[in-house]
């Protein structure tokens, strides 16, 4: 059962959090985000923070503005500061899971620098993880991919926490009838023509198959862990050949590069080109095509350049340099993999 004291817990792993902090919760009034703001609100008043509670108005279905009225009418209730910010788009046309994804955490990362709010809270959950997890071990992710949702992830000028990525919806059900609070069901949840949710039928049915579900969020923290360790330890390697950086470039020593081994070097390209694209996912081809690209930069020729995952890679006589890719100059030579 969820309660007061285990939340705490999970946030004070997330933190800390000097007395004062804002937060956003991102609430769009389903039972995960409604259990987290009824949470969050009790512990930000025993520990002297204040939060504020957002919900997008996706405009993809009809019910949507209704619903995030409901939200705003329950804020007004618990006397928690509330406001909607609306996807504008055209009704016409078709979009995905994907692209609804990256419009709200635009409209979430807009609303927080104007008010200058780095925290957002999401009510990610345990089902949510396996979720993730079946579905990229599906699509052949390698061990990055395996860990999944992250309880406490940098995103351009934010900081999204997930203090909740630990509970089973089962425990989120009971926590809000125990408190007699209703919550809103987004019917594309059980549309079958999302993997997701088929996924999530699935994992309903390990228990019958004697598989745990704790102990499978277990071996995702433990991927996770082995994740943020191998991260430490590149982190301090390319510390020894960081010339220069930006938030859209690096200079790299090509002494110190040339001196690194072959897996070094996949795993710094790999780094540099996600950082510099914080909100873009990497193909699930990346692996094959960063090997490529280590290959030919063995071989080049000094002032070669290359282009993968929409950033430039110049090899000159002295440096390595990558580079986000705003356009492609006919005047120049580029090897694109």
């Amino acid at each position: 059962m969820i309660n007061a004291d285990f939340f705490a817990d999970s946030l004070k792993k997330l933190g800390p959090f000097p007395k004062g902090t804002s937060f956003v919760i991102a609430s769009s009034g389903g039972a995960d985000s409604l259990c987290l703001t009824h949470l969050m609100h009790r512990w930000a008043k025993v520990h002297g923070h204040f939060i504020m509670t957002l919900t997008i108005d996706h405009q993809l279905r009809p019910e949507s503005t209704s619903e995030a009225q409901q939200v705003a009418e329950l804020m007004h209730e618990w006397g928690i500061a509330h406001h909607i910010s609306t996807w504008k788009h055209d009704q016409n046309i078709s979009f995905s899971q994907a692209d609804a994804r990256q419009a709200r955490y635009n409209l979430i990362e807009d609303f927080c620098q104007a008010r200058q709010i780095q925290y957002v809270l999401l009510g990610h959950h345990g089902d949510d993880q396996l979720e993730t997890f079946f579905m990229r071990f599906s699509h052949a992710s390698g061990p990055e991919g395996l860990s999944c949702i992250a309880p406490c992830l940098a995103m351009n000028t934010l900081i999204l926490l997930r203090p909740l990525l630990s509970v089973k919806r089962k425990h989120i059900l009971d926590y809000l009838n125990y408190h007699q609070l209703s919550w809103v069901e987004d019917p594309s949840n059980a549309s079958p023509k999302y993997q997701r949710t088929v996924l999530r039928e699935f994992i309903q049915l390990l228990p019958r198959y004697n598989l745990n579900k704790t102990r499978m969020l277990t071996t995702i923290q433990k991927i996770q862990q082995d994740n943020h360790d191998k991260k430490t330890i590149l982190d301090f390697c390319i510390n020894q050949a960081i010339l220069s950086k930006t938030s859209e470039s690096v200079v790299l020593s090509r002494e110190v590069w040339e001196k690194w081994p072959y897996a070094l070097k996949k795993q710094t390209l790999k780094f540099f080109l996600k950082s510099l694209h914080p909100t873009r996912y990497l193909s699930r081809h990346i692996d094959s095509k960063i090997d490529h690209l280590v290959l030919r930069l063995q071989n080049a020729h000094p002032y070669q350049k290359f282009t993968l995952n929409h950033c430039l890679i110049h090899l000159k006589k002295d440096i390595l340099k990558i580079n986000v890719e705003y356009r492609k100059h006919s005047s120049e030579k580029s090897g694109n993999l």
